[in-house]
């Protein structure tokens, strides 16, 4: 329920453990999602249940990593929240930047 009392029945955060074989996903067991939305385009990475809401893509002489949840990167450990205080979300995150800067 929220503050309003009101009941919505719908899981507002999800955990994933599907993943597609990418150098961004090397070593990742499971991520956790806080609001998790679907992504179009790109090449998936990760799936909570049949989305896509990880994607990656090669554009031009770049790279980009598209999640859809606001709350991804965000950093919970000063507010004492679930957050990237996942060590599989940190080390996704790392596999990110690497990925992002080229050094795959």
């Amino acid at each position: 329920k929220d503050t309003d009392g009101n009941d919505f029945k719908v899981p507002m955060s999800f955990t994933t453990q599907k993943f597609i074989k990418h150098p961004i996903t090397q070593g990742i067991g499971s991520i956790w999602f806080m609001t998790p939305v679907a992504v179009k385009g790109g090449i998936p990475l990760a799936y909570v249940y049949d989305y896509p809401t990880m994607v990656y893509k090669k554009y031009g002489k770049g790279r980009v990593v598209v999640v859809g949840d606001d709350l991804f990167f965000a950093n919970y450990i000063s507010e004492g929240e679930k957050g990237i205080v996942d060590y599989d979300k940190v080390f996704l995150n790392w596999n990110v930047m690497k990925w992002l800067a080229g050094r795959d």
